[in-house]
C-alpha cells in the first residue's frame, strides 16, 4: 500500500535523488519548483520500491498524481498507483502530463479525457537569444538592456553567494510590498525560503548590484540541455533591470551543453504572459490533465 505524506524541506535531498531520473523537461519536475510551491499545492509524496510518487491538491480542490519516476520505472508502478486510488474511492487523475507521458499512459490505461491547460505551458527559449537579444524580433528587449547598461555602467554581475545573500534578502523584502494576489504572496514566501535555505536548495543564482545594492536576481537549475529559471525579480526603479538579469543569468549558466532556457509558465497571468511572449519563445511546452477510466486488461 502506498503511503503519502506532506512534502517538507527536510525531504529535499532524498526527493531530488529520485527526480534525477525524471525525463520530462518541464518545470514541474524540477526540485526547485516542486519545493517552492509545495505549500500552495499541498504537495504530498511517497517513495515505494525505489519509485517516487507525488499527490497534488490544486486550489480548486482537484487531486492529481504525477507520473511515477525512478531508476527502474515499470508498468507495475502504474498498477500500484491505480489500485491505491481505487481503494480511496477517488478518480485517477494525472497532472501535469507531457505529450510523451500521455503516450506512456495510453499504453496502460483507457483515457477518459486529455485536457490541455494553456496556463501551465512552459516558455522555452534559445539560450543564445536570451543572452544577447540579437535579431530583429528581440530589438525591444535589446533596447531595454542597452538602456540599463548606459544608465548604470557601474553595475556588477555576481553569482549569489554568502557574501551577497543578505543583500538579496533585503531587496526581496522591499520588492514584496507589491505582492497582492494569493499566488503572488505564496511565491514571495517561497522565494524567501529559498534565500533562507540557499545551501540546501543547491540552486544557481545571479544578482545585479548598483552601488552595492541588489536591484535584480534570478535563481534556477539545470537538467540535460535545459537551463531553468525558477525565480526572477527586478526593481522597476531601474529601467531594463528585468532584461539585464535575464541576459546575465543565461550568460552565467547557459554554457556547455545548455541549448535552451525554460522560463516556466505564466499561471494564467495575462501581464506575465505578455512579458514572456515578448522574449519570443521557440516553443511552448504543453501540459495536460489526464483523466483515467480504467486499466487496460492486456497491459
Amino acid at each position: 500500500m502506498l503511503c503519502f505524506k506532506p512534502l517538507t524541506l527536510q525531504d529535499y535531498e532524498v526527493v531530488s535523488h529520485y527526480l534525477a531520473y525524471e525525463k520530462a523537461l518541464i518545470c514541474d519536475t524540477m526540485p526547485g519548483t516542486i519545493f517552492m510551491w509545495r505549500d500552495y499545492f499541498h504537495t504530498e509524496f511517497c517513495i515505494d520500491a525505489e519509485t517516487l510518487y507525488f499527490r497534488i491538491t490544486y486550489p480548486d480542490g482537484m487531486v492529481a498524481y504525477s507520473v511515477p519516476c525512478g531508476k527502474d520505472f515499470a508498468q507495475a508502478n502504474l498498477d500500484k498507483l491505480a489500485e491505491y486510488v481505487k481503494e480511496q474511492g477517488a478518480p485517477l487523475v494525472f497532472s501535469p502530463v507531457t505529450p510523451e507521458q500521455i503516450s506512456l499512459l495510453e499504453e496502460h490505461f483507457t483515457i477518459q479525457e486529455s485536457r490541455p491547460v494553456r496556463d501551465w505551458y512552459d516558455y522555452i527559449y534559445n539560450v543564445t537569444g536570451m543572452q544577447t537579444f540579437s535579431g530583429k524580433k528581440l530589438h525591444g528587449q535589446r533596447n531595454f538592456l542597452n538602456r540599463f547598461n548606459k544608465l548604470y555602467p557601474e553595475a556588477r554581475v555576481e553569482a549569489i553567494s554568502a557574501e551577497n545573500l543578505d543583500l538579496c534578502k533585503k531587496f526581496l523584502k522591499e520588492y514584496s510590498t507589491d505582492a497582492l494576489s494569493s499566488s503572488a504572496t505564496a511565491e514571495i514566501s517561497s522565494v524567501r525560503e529559498v534565500l533562507d535555505h540557499y545551501d540546501r536548495y543547491g540552486l544557481l543564482g545571479t544578482c545585479i548590484l548598483v552601488n552595492d545594492v541588489v536591484v535584480a536576481f534570478a535563481i534556477g537549475s539545470q537538467r540535460e540541455n535545459m537551463l531553468f529559471e525558477h525565480i526572477e525579480k527586478a526593481s522597476r526603479d531601474y529601467p531594463g533591470a528585468y532584461q539585464k538579469i535575464a541576459s546575465e543569468f543565461a550568460k552565467m549558466y547557459g554554457t556547455g551543453k545548455i541549448e535552451f532556457v525554460n522560463r516556466e509558465d505564466d499561471m494564467g497571468n495575462l501581464s506575465l504572459r505578455t512579458s514572456k511572449l515578448a522574449y519570443k519563445p521557440v516553443l511552448l511546452s504543453e501540459k495536460y490533465i489526464i483523466y483515467v477510466s480504467e486499466v487496460k486488461q492486456n497491459s
